[in-house]
Formats: C-alpha cells, structure tokens, sequence
C-alpha cells in the first residue's frame, strides 16, 4: 500500500522499474510556410485537428475559444470566423492563416476592393471567357509589386 502521494522522482524510479518506455514527447512543429488547404474551413480545421491529435478541449485552451464553439465550427453550423480568430487558429494549429482557403479569399476581396480596374478585368476574363489583354498582365503586375512593398515596409527592421 502507499503512503501518502507519489513524489516525482518515485514516479521517476517506478516507470524505470518496471521497464516501460516513456512516450516521445510531442515536437512541436514551426509554420509551415505556403502551405495551403484546399477544403471548405470546417474540413480544413477537422483535418488539421486531427493531423495535431488535438481534441476540441485542447485547441479550446490554446485559442481562448470554446470547445463548444469549435464543435459548431467543424460541423459547419457556424460561419467562417473572422481574420483574427482564423489567425489564433492557424497558430495553435502550427500552420500560416492563409492555410485556410476562406482567410484567401477575403484577402483577395481586400485587394480588389482597392483596384476596381483590376477587378474588372479579373472578372471577365474569369466569367465571360476574355481574354489576359497586356493592360490586365500590367495591372497584375503592379498590384504584386504594390502587395510586395507593403509586405517589405511591415517588416521590423532590428
């Protein structure tokens, strides 16, 4: 019979005792960096739960979020959430926000609300079947330069 609690170190010397092996330890995965998700957020988010081994209750604590609410979110029953939870999201499950296809999508919205000319010219070459004219290759072509600039003038310079 025991006496008393275990210590850690009589936990210690009982595992080494009777010869089990100690589970690896989970490692801890960096972002992985343009990787992206082609499912429908309720499946990206189930899958990447899964791949994580993480239960609603888990993410719950990492995010801040209600397992409750992150059932609703795999099942479908809620709407995508916003950027900022998506964001939460994407960095317990150790992935980039734009993993998810939907954070995409409103980022693309963004640009486009700002470039109506390109937005235009998206749309009809993407719906009624034009085609790529020099003036929408140039169009695109700023747009990624402007993208790039924004992105070199948000880095913090140490």
């Amino acid at each position: 019979m025991l006496s008393g609690p275990i210590t850690r170190d009589e936990m210690r010397s009982t595992t080494a005792q009777a010869g089990k092996p100690r589970p690896p330890r989970p490692v801890l995965a960096k972002p992985v960096k343009g990787r992206r998700s082609r499912e429908r957020f309720p499946t990206a988010l189930r899958g990447l739960m899964e791949e994580r081994r993480l239960s609603y209750r888990q993410l719950a604590y990492k995010t801040h979020l209600s397992a409750g609410y992150l059932n609703h979110l795999t099942k479908g029953s809620r709407p995508v959430p916003a950027d900022q939870v998506l964001e939460s999201l994407a960095h317990a499950l150790h992935v980039e926000p734009d993993f998810f296809l939907e954070y995409r999508l409103r980022k693309l919205a963004d640009v486009l609300s700002d470039a109506p000319d390109l937005a235009d010219a998206l749309y009809g070459v993407l719906l009624c079947e034009a085609p790529v004219t020099p003036s929408l290759a140039e169009l695109l072509e700023e747009s990624a330069l402007e993208e790039a600039e924004d992105d070199q003038s948000n880095v913090v310079r140490l």
